[in-house]
């Protein structure tokens, strides 16, 4: 029996109701139960490369939670006793409709794109941890005080509440979705990590952006744009922060050509030298 059947549910967990005024969106989460989604709960303590934790297979309709050792959302949340971290890589195929991680685990995604149907979301809460490295979510939301990377793929709309960090170095946000795609709220906080950075149409310092709504532009990190448009529409609120880092720099090629041409010319000195000495002719003594 895979993991998949032998944890799947038949109801929909007890969670609390998330809306966010002046959003066109979907509320994701319902409190009560839910018959006819299935709930899929991964929590042995793996981490990939497990078998068990690199999901390549087709999962439409599914709602995977990935938890600690001993904790299952379907039967107590939050789970009184976490043991060890679980943590799981979707790498291909049609993702499911949701992807929680909760209390210490981990969730990456590095390639599955979630179904466009519905109201897919890439979610990290409580101390977990989340990666968008390739693939689609139509919604990445980071709450309580976890945290969660956007270094590539795309998203279509990211939050941060509830003392979350949602941290974007690479990848593509909110295009055509027609909602505002950059929300911080409840002391969460978004930061956007690139350079040439523009609010409002204005050239930005780097440091907390002052206003609370309005458009971003700039490059990130990863060399792709903040959006596949010239700007990302963003909205903060309730302490909420996006805050502008400056990218790390690249060292210059130059350095690094100079660097392997002295490297190469050491070893062959060195190669050189012994080559020498094992055809020179040997003295009688």
């Amino acid at each position: 029996m895979s993991i998949f059947a032998a944890a799947r549910r038949h109801v929909r967990a007890r969670e609390r109701v998330r809306c966010w005024p002046g959003l066109v969106l979907t509320c994701t989460t319902i409190v009560g139960a839910l018959p006819a989604s299935a709930i899929v709960v991964i929590h042995n303590g793996l981490a990939p490369p497990n078998p068990a934790n690199v999901i390549a297979s087709e999962l439409d309709g599914e709602d995977v939670y990935v938890q600690n050792v001993g904790c299952d959302v379907t039967v107590e949340d939050p789970c009184a006793s976490p043991g060890a971290a679980t943590s799981v890589t979707f790498v291909t195929g049609n993702g499911p409709d949701s992807i929680h991680a909760r209390e210490t685990s981990t969730i990456i995604l590095a390639g599955s794109t979630q179904p466009f149907a519905g109201d897919p979301s890439f979610v990290t809460h409580e101390l977990a941890t989340g990666f968008i490295r390739a693939g689609f979510t139509m919604n990445a939301f980071a709450y309580d005080e976890s945290t969660l990377r956007v270094e590539g793929g795309g998203a279509g709309v990211i939050m941060a509440t509830d003392d979350a960090t949602l941290t974007v170095t690479g990848g593509l946000i909110g295009v055509g979705f027609g909602v505002t795609p950059l929300v911080a709220s409840g002391n969460g906080v978004i930061e956007l990590v690139g350079t040439g950075f523009t609010v409002n149409g204005a050239p930005a310092p780097y440091g907390p952006v002052a206003a609370t709504t309005g458009t971003i532009g700039g490059t990130l990190a990863s060399g792709d744009a903040i959006s596949g448009l010239p700007t990302a529409t963003f909205s903060r609120y309730d302490a909420g922060q996006i805050v502008l880092i400056a990218a790390p720099p690249v060292p210059a090629l130059g350095m690094l050509a100079r660097s392997a041409l002295l490297l190469g010319l050491a070893c062959s000195g060195t190669v050189l030298l012994e080559v020498r000495r094992s055809i020179s002719p040997t003295r009688d003594t």
